[in-house]
């Protein structure tokens, strides 16, 4: 008999015991009882009552409580966003949670029994799981932890991290008939793809940080090739045959020059520098640069329309969305094929624009179109291609991503599609704005117009008489660069003085700084920079004329100087020409 039994039994006899005692007196005593007695009586019953009710329901809710967990684990393990599976001894799935019941039924499998390599692509190093060894591995320790592929039932494939282990119980009568081992799996699909987004992002960082390393190298001996050609032709000039194998160096180096910015717009892809852009100049060198990555076996035909408005987009990020596009429509394609890039003047298609409230439907765009003969993509995942992570067996996104293309066309104000099927190929239209008429020719950044001609800083007057020989201090880092400049000015009428860093410059500087009339300096120098020395020396000296050089420029502080006319940039390489321009500029044209 139980505790409560008990209790109820010794209750009711007090109960009756109680009641018996107050009838007799009241029945010997009559109305001579206190009323304060018989509730002292009835206080005391009642609390024997609440005692008795209070214990029994507490063993009821200790009833209650101990079903509570087993419906508690039983609806975690349905809702649970993990795959959890009961095995038997050889392997067959024989119980299952709802989310892998979801997936047997995507591979056909609509009941239990059926083996789990049977829906196992491999382990993630690529070789097929051998499930034998698996329950062998988990017999005996207890446990196998492991990658890997599993079929979606879609045809394509995700990525698991399984932990299978044994399921003995202590007591045997607990035991499931059927069930030996227990599987929980873990998608890691979106894991995975960030880790190796976060690697390729930092791979493609170092690859803009060597790029940027080999322009401004390039540029540097580009300075000695193109200068010394140049010394050179008045040299031969009554000699045709050498005038013209002068000429070729000049052209090469002008092409290498070219493919010197290139890079450069790639190192500096983080940082956005809007200019008007002729997109089909840009698409020409683009699509060039691109054949050459993307192999022999894939011809680019270009399509494009003539005479195209201007549009304002940074050239390295125009670079980028080309080279990417390129590059995923080349992976579709299986051996020979054609990638074809046409532009267009266009509106954006209704639908497109009003899911991107930047687009203008009444306004004209610059439709960039990126055809290839590829396998195609099912349509199903059209509006998934541009989602980071995506992944299938048809398509896959590499490079720098499609998600970072769309990014960089929503960057500026533009849009992008595709169009697709399997067996037809993949079109991607980008859609970017033309420069407004009323900005045409404006906001052109400073550095940019550098490139092209060195700007004039604003005339200042001249404290001091320039002497009949001006003296030039020239710092270059690059031995081949200070060679190039003394072969250069040693007929001319100036004193030359050459320091190979800033530190060296500056201790030049120091010694006589009234004496030096104009600084020409190589912006990225070790020991001190020349934006430090140059610095320094107008502490030294405020009105010192100094012109700064490199082939390789993202300095905002630089920008800041020349914008307020306190320096002057020059772009490597630069012409024999350029440089006594600079030199005029710089001594004579502030003179009275």
């Amino acid at each position: 008999m139980s505790a409560q039994d008990t209790h109820a039994l010794n209750l009711d006899s007090r109960l009756k015991s109680a009641l018996r005692e107050l009838l007799q007196r009241v029945v010997q005593q009559g109305r001579n009882i206190g009323l304060d007695q018989i509730d002292s009586m009835l206080d005391e019953a009642w609390r024997e009552l609440r005692i008795a009710e209070s214990l029994s329901q507490d063993a009821a809710n200790g009833a209650t409580q101990f079903k509570q967990p087993v419906n508690f684990f039983q609806h975690l393990l349905e809702t649970m966003p993990h795959f959890v599976i009961g095995l038997d001894e050889i392997g067959r799935c024989v119980a299952y949670n709802a989310l892998f019941a979801e997936l047997a039924r995507n591979n056909q499998k609509t009941e239990p029994g059926f083996n789990f390599n049977e829906i196992v692509h491999a382990v993630a190093g690529g070789d097929p799981l051998e499930m034998h060894e698996v329950l062998q591995q988990t017999a005996a320790i207890g446990l196998w932890n492991g990658d890997i592929w599993i079929q979606r039932g879609t045809g394509s494939r995700m990525l698991v991290n399984a932990s299978i282990f044994n399921l003995v119980a202590e007591n045997p009568a607990t035991q499931p008939s059927n069930i030996r081992y227990a599987a929980i799996l873990l998608d890691i699909s979106g894991h995975r793809k960030m880790e190796q987004d976060f690697l390729h992002q930092e791979v493609m960082r170092g690859v803009a940080l060597l790029a940027g390393g080999v322009a401004h190298n390039l540029n540097n001996l580009l300075v000695g090739v193109q200068g010394y050609a140049a010394l050179l032709k008045p040299m031969v000039k009554d000699d045709e045959r050498a005038q013209k194998y002068l000429s070729i160096i000049d052209r090469s180096s002008s092409k290498a020059a070219d493919l010197s910015k290139q890079l450069l717009r790639f190192s500096q892809r983080d940082e956005a520098t809007p200019i008007e852009v002729d997109p089909n100049s840009a698409i020409e060198e683009g699509a060039q640069l691109a054949s050459k990555l993307i192999g022999p076996d894939i011809e680019i035909i270009l399509e494009l329309q003539p005479q195209a408005q201007a549009i304002l987009v940074d050239p390295g990020h125009l670079d980028m969305i080309l080279l990417e596009l390129c590059i995923n429509a080349s992976h579709a394609i299986k051996k020979e094929g054609r990638i074809t890039i046409r532009t267009a003047s266009s509106r954006v298609p209704r639908q497109l624009a009003d899911s991107h409230p930047q687009i203008d439907p009444q306004k004209t765009y610059l439709c960039v179109s990126v055809a290839d003969t590829g396998s195609g993509i099912d349509p199903k995942q059209l509006n998934d291609i541009f989602q980071p992570f995506v992944t299938s067996r048809e398509f896959q996104a590499r490079g720098l991503g499609l998600s970072m293309v769309y990014g960089l066309v929503n960057r500026y104000d533009g849009a992008i599609a595709a169009e697709s099927g399997l067996g037809k190929g993949t079109t991607i239209n980008v859609y970017l704005p033309f420069v407004p008429s009323e900005t045409k020719g404006k906001g052109r950044p400073e550095m940019e117009q550098q490139e092209q001609s060195p700007i004039e800083p604003q005339p200042k007057s001249n404290s001091k008489t320039l002497p009949q020989t001006p003296t030039l201090l020239i710092v270059d880092d690059e031995a081949v660069v200070l060679e190039f400049f003394d072969n250069m000015l040693k007929n001319e009428s100036y004193n030359v003085l050459f320091a190979s860093n800033g530190e060296e410059a500056l201790e030049m500087f120091r010694r006589a700084p009234d004496e030096i009339d104009l600084v020409f300096m190589d912006l990225i120098m070790p020991r001190k920079d020349g934006l430090q020395t140059l610095l320094e020396m107008r502490e030294l000296r405020p009105d010192i004329k100094v012109v700064l050089t490199s082939g390789y420029v993202s300095n905002r502080s630089l920008d800041e100087l020349v914008k307020n006319g306190e320096a002057e940039f020059m772009h490597k390489p630069f012409s024999v020409r350029d440089f006594f321009d600079m030199i005029d500029r710089q001594l004579y044209s502030s003179r009275p």
